[in-house]
Formats: structure tokens, sequence, C-alpha cells
């Protein structure tokens, strides 16, 4: 992997170890190394040029430079200035761009040099974060301080379908990035929603509890057996605990942590319910 330091002028003069005991440095590379082994491909001289530099220099208006000038110039500002959380923005920025990527380019003869460009760089970031012992995961485009691996899987697994329930999580998620808002009550009203939006279209009733009012004892269709009472009295106290606090009347501020059990429990709900109900009706009303 190559050092970025190197690239900066007047190297001889940056430090040798930044305060973050490499941290910044390893990020650093992984990112410059990762984009620069990207612009090799074919598909990259063809298509990729452009579309790196309507994604990423829209953002800082830098129209001038060329894609590698741009991310070489961000990298050593971000290095110089001994900026991690600029750096932890650039690469939700870059995640999304690679996931825009990714699904730009889904279909045909061009997909394959794009097709897990967004996952490849979540794994190679996360490694590094979980290497130096930082307590942060990149989650879907977002780091998340104190997230588990089985969370992220959780939530990874339901962004795959694009309806409701998805955008709900998503928003959920952005809500507790160190870079966003760390807005527990809106993390939790929105992985609740999730919840409720899957039963709610599934089984065509008007409210979550409706819902798991008609499953007891009903088996489901996919299955062909009947949820057990106590998985669907726990999802009812989930509901009900979101309604007592972060949907409708929170009387004491919610915690990050409170935040993060909601947003894994209704993310696994949601996984589970879309493999065991039947799939909602359409809206061009074929089956």
């Amino acid at each position: 992997m190559i050092d970025t330091r190197s690239l900066y002028p007047f190297r001889n003069n940056l430090r040798e170890y930044d305060e973050n005991k490499g941290l910044l440095l390893e990020l650093n590379n992984f990112t410059y190394d990762f984009l620069r082994q990207g612009s090799v491909s074919f598909a990259w001289n063809d298509f990729g040029k452009n579309v790196w530099m309507n994604l990423l220099m829209r953002p800082l208006q830098q129209k001038e430079n060329t894609p590698s000038d741009f991310i070489f110039t961000v990298l050593e500002e971000i290095y110089n200035k001994n900026d991690l959380a600029h750096l932890y923005a650039y690469i939700e920025l870059l995640y999304d761009s690679l996931a825009g990527l990714a699904k730009t380019f889904s279909i045909g003869l061009m997909s394959q040099p794009f097709a897990n460009l967004d996952i490849n760089f979540e794994t190679g970031i996360n490694d590094i974060l979980y290497r130096f012992n930082t307590g942060l995961l990149l989650c879907s485009g977002n780091i998340i301080k104190g997230l588990d691996i089985v969370t992220q899987q959780q939530i990874g697994t339901v962004l795959e379908e694009n309806d409701p329930a998805s955008k709900n999580i998503r928003t959920a998620l952005k809500a507790i990035s160190i870079n966003g808002p760390e807005d527990a009550d809106l993390c939790i009203r929105e992985a609740a929603c999730a919840v409720e939006y899957t039963i709610k279209t599934r089984l065509n009733e008007n409210t979550l509890l409706d819902g798991t009012k008609k499953l007891k004892g009903a088996k489901v269709n996919n299955v062909g057996q009947a949820i057990h009472g106590a998985l669907l009295k726990s999802l009812e106290r989930l509901y009900a605990y979101t309604s007592d606090t972060a949907r409708h009347s929170a009387t004491k501020p919610l915690t990050i942590e409170e935040a993060q059990l909601t947003l894994s429990l209704s993310a696994a709900w949601v996984n589970y319910l879309r493999k065991v109900l039947p799939e909602p009706p359409r809206m061009d009303g074929n089956p």
C-alpha cells in the first residue's frame, strides 16, 4: 500500500507519527490506494472519470482538478491538519459515491468493475478501525460508535431492498452517526416505523398491533407455522417502548445506547418479517 506522505510537498517536515498513533495515516493510505487502484480499469477510463468528477468535486467545487489531483488535495489537507473528524466525513461521502457507482453500473458488461466497490471499501475501512481499537464501525456509509458487527449485517440486509422500511432504517442510522445529529429519539422513531410499515403492508392492517393480533395462532404464509406467542409479545413490548418514549411521550432524554438497541432489534424484525410474511401487493395490481 502506498504511503500518502510520500506524495505531499515538504514531506520531510511531516510528522513521522500522527497524534492518533497512525490511524489517520492508515485511513489516508487505504483511501487513496483504493481510489487509485479503481482508476486503472477500462471502465474508469470510459465512464468513471466523469462520474467521479461529478460526485466528488461538486461538493467542494473543485472543478479545475482531475479526480486523482482532487483526491490527493483533500487527503493532504486532512492529514496536515490531523483532522480525523473531516476524514470520517469524507469516508462517508466516498462510500455514498461508491454505492452510487455500483448502482449506476449494476446492469450489463460494465457492472463487474463497480459491483462491490462500496462493500469492499467498507470492509477495508472497518478492518483499520478495528485494528486501531476505535470502537467505530462504518455501516452502510455511516460511521457509528459502539455498533456491533451483527447489527451491521442486519442493517445491510434490510437495505438490500428499496422500500419505505429501508428508508426508515437508513434515516435511523444517520441519526446516530458520529457526523450526524446523534439524535436518539429520531433513531428510535424511524426504527419503529420500519417494523410497523413491514407488518402493515404485508398483512394489510392499519397498525402494528392489529397485525400481531392477526398473527397470533395463525400459520405464517412462508413457513407454514405460527410465530411463537412469546416472540410476538416481545415485538409488541418493543413497540410499546417506542410509543412511551420517542414516538409520543418521552419524559427523559434517551441515550444513544437505547437507540442502538432499538435499531438492532428493529432491523432484525424487519428481516424476519420479510422472510415469513407474504410479499406486499404490487402497486400495479399484478400478483
